[in-house]
């Protein structure tokens, strides 16, 4: 469809206010004000884990705003342990030494794991693969991580990590995503890639 243009040839000038007044609703209605609060200084002992829904990370140049916006709250809240979903990315066409944790270039050392589905691999896909999750576990708290797995259908829908700091007790950190159903067809599809003869919601429910 031709973008509506005024006579000069530029961009209709009503379509632009109409643009920008629609933009300005959508961004009233999710910058609202701070519920609760959470304090700077982390307890010690204690744990703080930040859940990051990604919105795709396949492509370099919005990899690295993503990467940016993640590492400042972690800084600033001396956050532990990260859960990424919707990574949106094949690690099986990124460079060998590539991985979550080469993402973020620390001093101390980091360890992730992560998850994509690997049952559908074709040369048109590129680098984008709908879904993906990982978790990013940062600093002291490495010494009570141990062996992390996931989803064992090879669909990258979820993977978890045990943390063992007590002899009778074990912790497991689990992160997921669950596509919702669409109206939108296609092969590509994250809804798609998921129910594809591989795996229904009865079966999904089952693993939570």
């Amino acid at each position: 469809m031709a973008r509506p243009q005024s006579r000069g040839g530029g961009l209709n000038q009503d379509t632009v206010e109409r643009e920008i007044r629609s933009m300005e609703k959508s961004v009233a209605r999710y910058n609202v004000e701070q519920i609760g609060s959470i304090p700077i200084e982390r307890e010690d002992g204690a744990m703080r884990i930040l859940v990051c829904q990604m919105g795709g990370m396949a492509r370099p140049e919005a990899r690295a705003i993503k990467i940016a916006a993640t590492q400042r709250l972690i800084k600033k809240y001396n956050i532990n342990v990260i859960l990424f979903m919707e990574i949106n990315l094949n690690w099986s066409k990124e460079n060998s030494p590539a991985n979550l944790s080469s993402w973020f270039q620390e001093d101390r050392e980091v360890r992730s794991v992560v998850l994509h589905n690997t049952t559908e691999d074709h040369v048109a896909f590129g680098k984008h693969q709908p879904g993906g999750t990982g978790i990013l576990v940062r600093h002291e708290h490495l010494q009570y991580a141990k062996k992390p797995s996931g989803d064992e259908r090879g669909l990258g829908r979820w993977c978890s990590w045990p943390f063992y700091n007590n002899p009778n007790h074990t912790t497991r950190i689990v992160v997921a995503y669950r596509p919702c159903k669409t109206k939108v067809k296609g092969l590509k599809t994250i809804y798609i890639n998921n129910t594809n003869g591989t795996c229904n919601e009865k079966e999904y429910r089952a693993h939570q």
